[in-house]
């Protein structure tokens, strides 16, 4: 799992790789954005915010 944060979808570096080799071999991406336009629909914040998501879930799901 990989948790990345930017302030706009525009600052996300390897969008191209993360939308396909990355899940080719297994990575499941976390994205979360400090400064979202009206149109993003995912998480808003900073990638600390994220983990308060994801401990739990790790915790139900070790293999993860």
């Amino acid at each position: 799992m990989a948790l990345y944060g930017t302030r706009t979808v525009e600052d996300f570096c390897f969008a191209e790789e993360m939308a396909t080799e990355w899940r080719e071999q297994g990575v499941e991406l976390r994205q979360v954005i400090s400064r979202p336009k009206s149109d993003w629909r995912g998480p808003t914040g900073y990638v600390q915010s994220l983990l308060d998501h994801i401990a739990p879930e790790a915790e139900k799901n070790p293999s993860r």
